[in-house]
């Protein structure tokens, strides 16, 4: 398993979600530099390219207690994610059912 620390964590939901959604946007990316840093938002990206679905959902799943831990925690994610999603002024209906979805995961 990789070892990750708060902000690659966060920068690897970022970009996992951002490449579910399906697009990114000048102003997603700007979000997502000034929330976790281009060095972050680098090593996500690394590992992103060389995971399946199924080994990224796993990752994350195992590294969430670590950072968000507990039902507070999850809420906190939340929170991270749905900034991300209306960063650019649209919370799309796919985007609240991404949201819904990776919840459930997460929990």
């Amino acid at each position: 398993m990789d070892t990750l620390n708060a902000q690659t964590f966060l920068a690897l939901l970022l970009v996992y979600v951002s490449d579910v959604d399906g697009s990114l946007n000048a102003d997603e990316l700007e979000y997502m530099r000034k929330e976790v840093g281009e060095n972050a938002l680098e090593e996500a990206r690394r590992l992103c390219r060389h995971r399946s679905d199924y080994e990224l959902i796993a990752l994350l799943q195992q590294s969430k207690e670590r950072y968000y831990p507990g039902p507070n925690g999850t809420a906190v994610l939340m929170r991270e994610l749905n900034g991300y999603f209306v960063s650019d002024g649209v919370f799309s209906d796919w985007e609240r059912a991404i949201a819904h979805n990776l919840q459930r995961v997460l929990d």
